[in-house]
C-alpha cells in the first residue's frame, strides 16, 4: 500500500497552519511505504535528497514531541537495510 505525504502531515496542519517542514515542496523526492503488522503498521520514509531527509527528521521530531511518545529524537542507522 502506498502512503502519501499529505496523509502523514494532515494532523499537523490541522492544528498549526504555520508548520512547514519542507516536505511538501520536496514531496517528489520522498518515498513512503506502508506495511500492516500484527500490532498496527510500519511506515518507511526514504529519500536520497539531503534537504528532504532533514525535513523528514524535523517532521518526525515534531510528531514525537507533539504526541509525547517518549521515543528518542536522535537519528541513527539502526533500521537501515
Amino acid at each position: 500500500m502506498r502512503c502519501y505525504h499529505s496523509d502523514l502531515t494532515r494532523s499537523c496542519a490541522g492544528r498549526n497552519h504555520s508548520i512547514d517542514f519542507g516536505m511538501e515542496k520536496l514531496h517528489s523526492e520522498i518515498r513512503y511505504e506502508y506495511d500492516q503488522t500484527d500490532t498496527g503498521a510500519k511506515i518507511m520514509i526514504a529519500t536520497a535528497n539531503l534537504k528532504a531527509l532533514k525535513a523528514v527528521h524535523e517532521f518526525l521530531r515534531f510528531q514525537i514531541d507533539e504526541h509525547r511518545t517518549g521515543d528518542s529524537t536522535e537519528v541513527s542507522d539502526a533500521g537501515k537495510k
